[in-house]
């Protein structure tokens, strides 16, 4: 299937392609992988990770020691 529909295709939706988890019996290690892979796609999407970065409106961000 990977090769008919190529890999853009399936990293496109978040489903994993590593032969490792693409069998019958590795349902749930499928679902985990792709949980992840999608949570990365919605932090990129919202710059989650830029956000967090920033500090807070010029004050001294006490999580991170700013």
């Amino acid at each position: 299937m990977i090769e008919k529909s190529g890999l853009a295709a399936f990293e496109a939706q978040c489903i994993p392609t590593e032969p490792s988890v693409l069998g019958i019996s590795d349902y749930k290690a499928f679902l985990q992988q792709r949980r992840v892979l999608v949570v990365q796609r919605l932090n990129q999407f919202l710059g989650v990770l830029k956000w967090m970065n920033e500090p807070i409106s010029g004050e001294k961000d006490k999580y991170r020691g700013r």
